[in-house]
C-alpha cells in the first residue's frame, strides 16, 4: 500500500511538472508613445485581456519583416521573442520556456504610499472622460525625493480593467480600489519638476483572437 501511494504521488507531480501557461487577449490597443527626453516618438500595440489587467504583450516593430514581442505576467514571468506575421492579427502563439524569465515586483511595498485621486472629467476632442491621478501622498517628501506622478485620461464607456504596465502602477491600482475600469485613451508621465516626460495616446483599437502559450517544463 505504502509502495504504491508513493508511485502515485511521483506520477502525480511529474505530471504536473509540465505544463503550459495560456493567455488570450480580446483586445490591440494601438498607442503613439512620445519620450520627451529624447524627442522621440513610437508606435507600440499592446493586447489586453479586457476581463484582467495583470499580463499583456506588446509588438513593436524591429525591421521590416520582423516585430519584437514582449510579454509579462505581472506576478510570474517575462517573455521576450522576435515574430514575424501580421501584428493586426497575431493568433496563437508558442514559446518554449527558456524564453522566458522569472518576474516579481522588487518595489512592491512602495506602493502602499501612493493614492489615486479622482479629478473632475476633462474634455478631450469634444468627449468628457474620466481622470485619475497616481501620486505620493507624502508631498514633502515626493519633492524631496524627486518622485513625479502619472495621469491616466479614461473612456468609462468601454468595459474593460485599465492597462497599467507598470508593476508598481498595478499594485497601486490592486491597493486603493477606486480607479474607474474602462479604456485609457491618454497617460502622461510627469517628473518632480511637474514636467511630461512620457505621454502614451490611443490611436486605434481593435478585437482580436490572439492566443499565448508558453510551454513549461
Amino acid at each position: 500500500m505504502k509502495t504504491t501511494l508513493t508511485i502515485t504521488l511521483f506520477l502525480f507531480f511529474q505530471v504536473n511538472l509540465n505544463y503550459n501557461l495560456d493567455y488570450s487577449f480580446d483586445y490591440r490597443l494601438k498607442y503613439e508613445c512620445r519620450n520627451s527626453e529624447k524627442d522621440s516618438i513610437q508606435l507600440v500595440n499592446y493586447y489586453i485581456n479586457s476581463e484582467k489587467n495583470n499580463f499583456y504583450a506588446d509588438i513593436r516593430e524591429k525591421t521590416n519583416n520582423t516585430q519584437q514581442l514582449y510579454f509579462r505576467d505581472q506576478d510570474i514571468l517575462t517573455c521576450h521573442a522576435n515574430i514575424t506575421g501580421d501584428v493586426k492579427n497575431p493568433g496563437t502563439l508558442r514559446f518554449p520556456d527558456s524564453l522566458t524569465r522569472n518576474f516579481s515586483n522588487i518595489y512592491e511595498y512602495k506602493a502602499k504610499n501612493y493614492e489615486i485621486k479622482n479629478c473632475k472629467d476633462t474634455l478631450v476632442s469634444g468627449k468628457n472622460y474620466a481622470k485619475v491621478i497616481f501620486e505620493f501622498k507624502d508631498v514633502k517628501k515626493a519633492k524631496r525625493k524627486k518622485i513625479g506622478k502619472e495621469i491616466y485620461i479614461i473612456d468609462t464607456s468601454k468595459k474593460m480593467k485599465p492597462l497599467l504596465t507598470n508593476p508598481t502602477s498595478l499594485n497601486i491600482w490592486r491597493i486603493n480600489k477606486n480607479m474607474p475600469d474602462g479604456l485609457i485613451v491618454e497617460k502622461h508621465i510627469y517628473n518632480y519638476k511637474g514636467e511630461i516626460y512620457w505621454s502614451e495616446k490611443l490611436i486605434e483599437i481593435a478585437t482580436v483572437n490572439f492566443n499565448l502559450s508558453i510551454e513549461r517544463n
